[in-house]
């Protein structure tokens, strides 16, 4: 597979936490954590049997460290390394129109049938059991 391009800036480090990292499973974490960890510097600490939040917490907290003493280059070197074994997050979501309202009324579940029956017999008062006989 061929390595991800390494990342320019640190622009999209909120959505690499928030998003990309709890969207990876527990061994793959597991394997970014050895990564940050051979990297230097930084200890993440994970036991075995810890839970995923607890692991993606961590991972992190590291990664935050990286930041606050805006080591950037070992960020950029551990991210590259992490994206090359993790699974691929797309960085937006998609964004869906909600349908149409037809000049502010709510699409279906009005309750009116779709031959308009139910209107015709209210309106003449009667109902479909007076109807029927």
């Amino acid at each position: 597979m061929a390595a991800p391009p390494p990342v320019k800036d640190w622009s999209d480090f909120g959505w690499f936490c928030t998003t990309y990292l709890p969207a990876q499973t527990i061994s793959t974490l597991r394997q970014f954590a050895a990564f940050i960890e051979q990297s230097g510097n930084v200890y993440v600490g994970i036991r075995t049997g810890e839970r995923k939040d607890s692991i993606v917490e961590k991972t992190k907290l590291a990664f935050h460290a990286m930041q606050g003493r805006n080591d950037f280059s070992r960020y950029q070197d551990v991210r590259q390394k992490c994206e090359m074994v993790g699974k691929a997050v797309p960085n937006r979501t998609p964004y869906y129109a909600p349908p149409p309202t037809f000049g502010g009324v709510p699409a279906g579940g009005s309750g009116s049938s779709s031959s308009g029956e139910s209107t015709a017999l209210h309106l003449k008062g009667a109902t479909r059991t007076d109807r029927q006989l």
